[in-house]
């Protein structure tokens, strides 16, 4: 069996990216001919052009979908089976107030298209993908109407196996995600300013990229940090190795998201594989991710979210209670039968 992978854009370092790595590999072990398809490349491995040729049978072809971009006519004219895998897509309106207004209508226009583009691949394909059932529940509302095709949820295929524990550093607090409104920084910083109340030795590691598009709102942050004087608390990564990633998370106590969109959530895990607790607002995705192990609040209250860290950093009985938990979760996605799913799907 022949297996392409599609994406307009591919590159090692996003989530999507490394899905489509980890599929490849599976693809591979399970015997299949398995090539990745992009428009454009930012990695060093060697893809197909999305011109290439191919006349093989028992063709499979799955089109990886965060967005409008890849040329769908060229995707949907493959001959073999069609899968959509869909990994959400961040609604525009979160960046209204943080980019020049034409830009922000260019954004939703291509919202727009991209809903066209999921109502015709809903008519046109013989399954689905997702990443959490979050994912699929969010499909369905933008077509508003229910998927009859093939249906299966697999994680992003990423290792999921726990790192050597190493010695934590009790005051220091980690989050990974790129400087976009929808992530939320500025509250990790407000929340950073009531720990610092309550002990001055706690610390925010900031891993992330920074974007040109968002650069009004990367500079709003840096002015927060600035007038709540705790430049010397905050530490911000934008660039930096995967080695250097798994330090940093290893080293740190406590990962905090306070994002109010996500569509999986690999940091959470990540952190956690790292023997570090995660604590985060309330979505969706996040709390289908942690299910019943999570530190999950509700609403945002800086200073209770600030007074809980600190207790759980003074208690560690509770701390390792808590983390023991989350591992046990972690256990879930590390033994996930990706061979038996994706044996399903392709009958």
């Amino acid at each position: 069996m022949n297996v392409f992978q599609y994406i307009d854009v591919f590159s090692e370092a996003d989530g999507i990216g490394s899905d489509i790595i980890g599929l490849d590999l599976i693809f591979k072990e399970m015997g299949f001919y398995s090539k990745i398809v992009a428009r454009k490349n930012f990695s060093e491995k060697k893809i197909l052009d999305p011109d290439f040729k191919s006349n093989a049978p028992n063709q499979i072809h799955i089109l990886h979908y965060g967005g409008t971009g890849f040329p769908i006519e060229n995707f949907l004219s493959r001959n073999g089976k069609k899968f959509l895998k869909y990994h959400n897509m961040t609604p525009v309106n979160f960046f209204k107030n943080h980019i020049k207004e034409d830009f922000f209508l260019s954004l939703k226009k291509k919202e727009l298209e991209s809903y066209f583009e999921l109502e015709t691949f809903s008519k046109l394909l013989d399954g689905f993908i997702f990443d959490s059932r979050y994912n699929h529940l969010s499909l369905r509302k933008i077509l508003q109407k229910k998927i009859t095709q093939k249906k299966k949820i697999l994680p992003i295929a990423i290792n999921y196996k726990k790192k050597i524990k190493a010695q934590k550093n009790s005051h220091q607090i980690v989050f990974i995600g790129r400087f976009v409104p929808n992530k939320k920084i500025e509250d990790l910083i407000k929340t950073l300013y009531f720990l610092n109340q309550l002990d001055e030795k706690y610390e925010l590691h900031l891993i992330g990229k920074t974007n040109l598009v968002f650069q009004e709102y990367f500079d709003k942050i840096l002015e927060l940090i600035n007038k709540l004087n705790l430049n010397s608390k905050v530490k911000i990564y934008s660039d930096i190795s995967e080695e250097e990633k798994n330090k940093i998370l290893s080293e740190s106590k406590f990962y905090l998201s306070m994002s109010e969109h996500e569509g999986f959530g690999i940091p959470v895990l990540e952190a956690i594989s790292n023997f570090t607790l995660s604590i985060s607002y309330s979505t969706e995705a996040t709390n289908e991710l942690l299910y019943n192990s999570g530190l999950v609040f509700q609403e945002k209250d800086y200073l209770k979210t600030a007074n809980l860290i600190h207790e759980l950093n003074q208690n560690n009985s509770y701390y390792e209670k808590f983390l023991e938990l989350q591992l046990n979760r972690l256990e879930v996605f590390e033994n996930y039968p990706f061979n038996e799913k994706i044996k399903e799907l392709f009958q």
